[in-house]
């Protein structure tokens, strides 16, 4: 979904702006120059506004930031992380927001151009307000997740530990408004997909006569087999609860 709900108050403006600008790079992961347009765009944004801003360059070339909200010596307790690229463009209208009856549309609304915009504005919202919290807020934009990570959160929590405290983390999944009756209940993810690497080890040595003594022959099958698999489905205790409380048919999407 490529869709946001614009925010009330007097922030909308100032919000509605930076999303659509962020929308217009169309920072597609492999389009490195994009990616770091729009990390310089927000770079200069966010040091006119006061915060402080770190630009770091991964080994790929992509630039990622660092944002605080605290001058330097604060223990920070609370993280915002978010990503600046999309995947691809559909058809390159998609770059172009476009605001209809509410709502927003445009490549990478949802993923994650809300949530930076959004993280932003709760930083400077802070900020603005004169109080000076014990605790830093930082935000981390990477430059990489749809294409694995590899030069977004992989590499910034091996090459800088010490951005990556003990703390608590918002980050995007699971936080969509879903409507039940009069009422509205914003989700919240409780568990993550992750990667499983599987290595297969075929002997070359049991070759022999006949198609079915070739090694691809057995590289072919294992193939299918993996292609072919279905997985049961197993709901956690979690999700059994959400449906006892919120039954799925009873549950209507507002976008």
């Amino acid at each position: 979904c490529h869709v946001a709900r614009s925010p009330p108050g007097k922030m909308r403006p100032e919000y509605l702006e930076l999303l659509k600008t962020l929308i217009s790079f169309a920072p597609v992961t492999s389009d490195i120059p994009a990616v770091n347009r729009t990390a310089s765009y927000l770079a200069d944004f966010i040091a006119k506004k006061g915060l402080r801003v770190h630009v770091v360059d991964t080994s790929s070339g992509r630039k990622g930031l660092y944002v605080s909200a605290l001058p330097t010596g604060y223990v920070s307790d609370y993280l915002f992380v978010a990503h600046l690229d999309v995947v691809s463009l559909s058809t390159p209208s998609q770059s172009t927001p476009v605001e209809k009856d509410g709502i927003l549309y445009g490549r990478g609304t949802i993923d994650t151009k809300q949530l930076t915009a959004g993280q932003l504005m709760a930083m400077l919202l802070m900020a603005r307000s004169g109080r000076r919290p014990h605790r830093d807020v930082i935000l981390i934009a990477a430059a990489d997740e749809e294409n694995g990570s590899n030069y977004g959160m992989a590499y910034l929590t091996e090459n800088y530990p010490e951005w990556f405290p003990e703390a608590y983390v918002w980050s995007e999944g699971g936080g969509f408004i879903v409507h039940n009756g009069e009422k509205q209940y914003r989700l919240c993810a409780g568990s993550e997909k992750s990667t499983l690497c599987v290595r297969i080890c075929i002997d070359p040595g049991a070759e022999g006569a006949g198609l079915e003594g070739q090694t691809l022959y057995y590289v072919a099958r294992v193939l299918e087999k993996l292609t072919s698999y279905t997985p049961s489905t197993t709901l956690t205790s979690a999700t059994e609860r959400f449906c006892k409380i919120l039954p799925p048919e009873e549950i209507r999407d507002p976008t």
